[in-house]
């Protein structure tokens, strides 16, 4: 029964902060991050490693949580209810998380503490994100744009999701893809993860968010490391030639027959010179290692 969670209440007036111990760069304000989470505890292993943990080691980002389930009602710190009209399962209700994200931008870094969609219209440096199936489609843009933010804030749905009255207090409602999840934690990080590729300092090679699939709007191209040879599978010859202007045209080619088999529809909304359309007529799909996973649909594009 979701009314009797067991689960630990914690203090009210406690902070989860993942920052400590950080070495911040002399001069460097970092990325606030604040997730509201009914489990804030379901964060902190991939909060800490890869390039999220590498990021608030080094002061690139603050995180912190802030737990729902600290402003529950009644004995049992009740979150949820059914919903009304009926249909399965629980809704979080909306002045439960409304309550715990004001917390969570009363604690927002001074820089970023202007007037917020809880109260007014408008943030300015701070944007409140819900990870929403129905939301709006998550791309680059979006992430090179809350990349630009002192603050951003994570509401994390659970259950059935919040009662649809949340919308009125947030300022992005983003998809991750047409699938539904059970933790808005999983789909948040995801947003987060690839945010802080655009944060400077982030990345150790600022080059990598450059050639990321979708950059341009089309897919990356295939790379290799060691060895030069396995199991009769071989690293192109080009990309041992020495020569940067063929190596850079032979991943050119690949980027661009790749998303025009893999992904049509991106392909279609490319800007294309006519060098990129010489290099398409050119290229052999079947020489690279990704060709035998091209859909029977898009062979037919």
């Amino acid at each position: 029964d979701m009314h009797q969670d067991s689960s630990p209440v914690r203090s009210p007036n406690k902070e989860a902060c993942l920052n400590k111990g950080a070495s911040l760069s002399k001069g460097v304000k970092p990325l606030a991050v604040t997730f509201v989470s009914l489990f804030p505890d379901s964060l902190q292993s991939m909060l800490q490693t890869s390039v999220v943990g590498r990021a608030v080691r080094t002061g690139r980002v603050a995180i912190s949580t802030q737990d729902i389930r600290q402003h529950g009602l009644g004995k049992h710190k009740r979150v949820d209810e059914a919903p009304f009209g009926g249909g399965p399962g629980q809704l979080m209700r909306v002045d439960v998380v409304v309550s715990a994200l004001r917390a969570a931008l009363a604690r927002a870094p001074s820089r970023a503490r202007v007037p917020s969609r809880v109260a007014t219209e408008g943030r300015g440096k701070q944007r409140v994100i819900l990870v929403d199936a129905a939301g709006e489609s998550f791309t680059p843009a979006h992430a090179k744009q809350f990349a630009q933010q002192d603050h951003l804030v994570f509401v994390c749905g659970r259950y059935e999701g919040i009662d649809s009255r949340i919308y009125h207090y947030v300022d992005d409602v983003i998809s991750v893809g047409d699938y539904v999840l059970t933790s808005g934690e999983l789909a948040s990080l995801v947003v987060l993860d690839a945010t802080l590729r655009y944060v400077p300092g982030v990345l150790g090679n600022p080059q990598s968010s450059r050639c990321d699939s979708f950059e341009e709007g089309l897919l990356e191209h295939s790379q290799y490391t060691a060895p030069l040879e396995f199991e009769g599978r071989h690293v192109p010859d080009v990309l041992r030639c020495g020569h940067h202007a063929r190596v850079a045209a032979a991943q050119r080619a690949e980027r661009l027959i790749r998303t025009k088999l893999m992904r049509p529809k991106l392909f279609d909304k490319a800007t294309l010179c006519e060098t990129d359309r010489k290099l398409v007529g050119k290229a052999e799909p079947s020489t690279f290692p990704w060709s035998h996973h091209v859909s029977t649909t898009n062979k037919k594009t």
